[in-house]
């Protein structure tokens, strides 16, 4: 399983992201994490805005 945390970088993005990676540490989910906060890569993925 791929989780892509999406956001801007804020408070709420940053929480969900530590809580997410926190849960894999623990072995409660197997899963490859990436936090996707480029403006560029928003755009390509079709994201205007968030949360998404």
């Amino acid at each position: 399983m791929k989780i892509a945390v999406i956001g801007s970088g804020c408070p709420t993005c940053e929480a969900l992201y530590n809580k997410v990676k926190k849960l894999k540490e623990e072995g409660k989910i197997d899963a490859e994490i990436e936090y996707i906060k480029d403006v560029n890569e928003l755009v390509n993925r079709g994201i205007m805005g968030s949360p998404a």
